[in-house]
């Protein structure tokens, strides 16, 4: 009896270092340069240089420059075959740019934004005028992860 939780104990304590493992090394920070005026959620932000710092594990953004700093939920999307350089995608109504997904090379985890109501709006005037959105990518600077 002994001998089993013995067992159970060590087997917890690898599950309990592997997760924090696993989680330190899936916290990363990023640096882009927005040209344009965005919306992120209810928020808007001015053009400049920002720190976009991704935490996989509790699938949230922190989204920052010299004036403010923002905390959004994103949604995850996993695809172990996805290759390709990292970008900060942002999606274009007219002249509103939203905020769309963040894409890190090295991670098979894409997160993105749920379309706000303003989002939802522009998209509305938009098909009004017979025209579709466009997506831009701005590349983005890997500045460190966490845990490697």
């Amino acid at each position: 009896m002994k001998s089993h939780v013995h067992t159970i104990c060590v087997a917890f304590l690898a599950a309990a270092t592997l997760s924090a493992t696993v989680h330190a090394q899936t916290t990363a920070v990023y640096r882009v340069e927005v040209p344009f005026e965005f919306n992120c959620g209810k928020n808007h932000l001015g053009p400049g240089t920002y720190t976009i710092t991704a935490d996989e594990p509790h699938h949230t953004l922190m989204i920052q420059n010299e004036a403010q700093s923002l905390l959004v939920l994103a949604q995850v999307s996993y695809d172990p075959g996805r290759v390709g350089s990292s970008k900060a995608v942002f999606k274009k109504y007219g002249d509103l740019f939203f905020f769309e997904e963040l894409k890190m090379r090295g991670s098979a985890t894409d997160m993105y934004l749920s379309v706000s109501a303003a989002e939802r709006r522009a998209a509305r005037e938009l098909a009004r005028q017979g025209k579709q959105p466009t997506e831009l990518a701005l590349a983005v600077s890997p500045e460190r992860t966490f845990g490697k």
